[in-house]
Formats: structure tokens, sequence, C-alpha cells
């Protein structure tokens, strides 16, 4: 299974904060070359790279761990260069028991890209979505999974694509007391407002600095 991510120019985001290249184009190739429903075994290992033109010659990488919350873990500092690149490996294996689990389904995001580049449109640079739009999936069931329990995941799929079953709804409160979600107001699967999320639910134990 391969999965390569297209080339792109950093000119749809020059204007964000985030934007650190005058000219750039990544990709990413990914592989699974051990898949086993009947052995609950899986290995994936995939590469990626970008080559890039740095901004003001200046180049800094800089990484967060997935909180964003949290301060920068890694962090070189400003080193000059007129041109960079960054090269990853990633690699998972699986032997055992498995439940379920939600996957990007690529293939419907690039699709729309190609599409745009076809008829000679911008292609949107922040895309979010759900089941509804096609843009994540189910993994398969393990063999764990009863059918009582994948009817239910089933039912709870179809809310969710229909839009039906909203997940953050009030009245909802944080851990440590406070109002987070008002009652009858309710954040939906693409709501914006869940990319600034800096609270734990009421239940959870711990603390975000």
């Amino acid at each position: 299974m391969t999965a390569p991510a297209p080339g792109i120019t950093s000119t749809a985001t020059e204007s964000e904060s985030f934007a650190t290249a005058n000219h750039q184009v990544s990709g990413r190739l990914v592989w699974q070359p051990l898949l086993s429903d009947d052995n609950a075994t899986v290995l994936h290992v995939g590469a990626s790279g970008r080559t890039f033109q740095p901004d003001n010659d200046v180049v800094r990488i800089k990484s967060k761990p997935e909180n964003n919350l949290a301060p920068q873990v890694l962090d070189t500092g400003s080193i000059p260069s007129k041109s960079a690149q960054t090269y990853g490996v990633e690699m998972f294996y699986r032997k055992g028991a498995w439940l379920a689990g939600t996957e990007w389904n690529w293939e419907k995001v690039y699709s729309a890209y190609i599409e745009k580049t076809k008829a000679g449109q911008m292609s949107d640079h922040l895309v979010r979505g759900g089941f509804s739009s096609g843009y994540i999936k189910l993994s398969p069931y393990g063999a764990a999974v009863s059918d009582a329990i994948k009817a239910k995941a089933e039912d709870a799929k179809a809310k969710l694509t229909a839009g039906t079953l909203v997940i953050y709804q009030g009245p909802l409160k944080d851990n440590a007391g406070k109002e987070i979600v008002a009652a009858g107001a309710k954040h939906d699967q693409t709501d914006i407002t869940l990319e600034s999320m800096n609270y734990l639910v009421e239940g959870v134990k711990g603390k975000l600095n």
C-alpha cells in the first residue's frame, strides 16, 4: 500500500504565522508489507522528505508534542542557510489483540486537491472533516470485538455521519468544576473552537500547566 503526499509550495500559506519557507516541496511514502487479520499482525513502514528555501536565509526547526499547550521540546535556534532538507522515517508493528480505530482517508483529501488544481483553483490550506465528508474511516475490527459491540460502533458511526451525535455538548465541565460548554450549547466535529481545547473534562485526573 502506498500513499504519496503531493509536492506542495508555500504560496497558499505564506501569510500564515507558521510559514517559514519561500518555496518548498514535500512528500511521504508508506508501505504495509505485513497485514494478517488471522494473526492480528500489522507492520507499517514509511519515509518522508522536504526540501525548502527558508525565509530570510535562516532555518529554525521547532517541534511540540501532540498537546500544543506544552512547550517546545525541540528548538535548534537560528541557523544561517540558503536551502535545507529534512527527512523522516516511521514504523509501526503490532502483534496481538486489537479492537478498532479510525484512520485518515487521504485518498479523499488528495483527490479534492487534484480536482481543484485541474480546475485552476487554489486548494484549501486548512482542511477538516469527519465521517460525513469521507475524510476518516473505521479500521477493520479485531477478532476480539463481539458482534454486539460492532453493532453499537456502527450505530455511533451512522449518527456521527448524520450529525445527530455530538460529542462536545453542554452541560460540560472541566475536572476543576468550571463550565466549559453551557447547557444547550454544542461544538460539532468541525468546529474550529475545538482546535484551542485547553482543558481536561470532568472525571479525568491530572492538570494542565
